[in-house]
């Protein structure tokens, strides 16, 4: 009976340990569970809270503005393809018409711009090239282009066409889809393109003039004869 009871009082004995170490359990799992609640929520805070925009740098700046300045450009001024394609389409021929009624194509093709450019190439190589000082070429010029002025002004859209056979001389008029070729009239004036002439510092157009130095400005000046004389034909 004594064996039974301290059996007993053992039993008893151990029974208090047993429920002090399972509250400690539980405790332990709420305070786990509280501080992964408390980190959550600091996550979550983190995803919510706002983020600053980005700021653009300067060189993005510059590289964005330069990019509009192009574009506002590129639309406000016509391309150089456009501005050619506005021409008449057509050929033109460069003649040369010496003193012994010889004529010769100097040059030819689809571009006007060029055509005048080689006319006063042409007359520069012959006129001021070949001369062997200035004071020479002023009596020893070759060849002329007749440069067309209407109303003082001058201009491409009127082309001097040459002597024809008739005797009588013609220009090109330009028109809106098409050259027409007539005789000038009164609004139609002439000077004579000799050439590029430099002194050493500045280059100058060089037009015939007489020894009083007013320029020349008839088809029949004398001092035209025996003379080559440059004229475009249209085709």
């Amino acid at each position: 009976m004594a064996k039974k009871q301290t059996a007993n009082k053992k039993t008893v004995a151990t029974a208090p340990k047993k429920a002090f170490a399972m509250g400690d359990l539980e405790a332990l799992i709420v305070s786990l569970s509280r501080s992964v609640s408390a980190l959550m929520k600091d996550v979550k805070a983190l995803k919510e809270e706002p983020t600053e925009p980005k700021k653009v740098t300067r060189s993005s700046e510059r590289e964005y503005s330069t990019q509009k300045t192009t574009e506002r450009q590129s639309a406000s001024r016509p391309t150089k393809t456009a501005a050619l394609a506005n021409e008449i389409k057509c050929r033109y021929e460069l003649w040369a018409y010496d003193e012994y009624n010889q004529g010769s194509i100097v040059n030819a093709g689809p571009r006007l711009d060029k055509i005048i450019e080689a006319a006063k190439r042409y007359v520069t190589e012959q006129n001021v090239d070949n001369a062997l000082c200035a004071a020479e070429k002023d009596k020893s010029w070759e060849a002329y282009f007749p440069q067309v002025f209407v109303n003082g002004e001058p201009t491409n859209d009127v082309l001097y066409a040459g002597n024809k056979r008739d005797g009588k001389h013609y220009v090109y008029v330009k028109g809106d889809s098409k050259w027409e070729i007539r005789k000038p009239d009164a609004t139609v004036q002439f000077q004579f393109y000799l050439g590029e002439t430099s002194n050493g510092r500045a280059k100058s157009d060089w037009f015939h003039a007489n020894h009083k130095g007013k320029l020349t400005t008839s088809l029949s000046d004398i001092n035209l004869e025996r003379k080559t004389v440059l004229f475009v034909k249209v085709l």
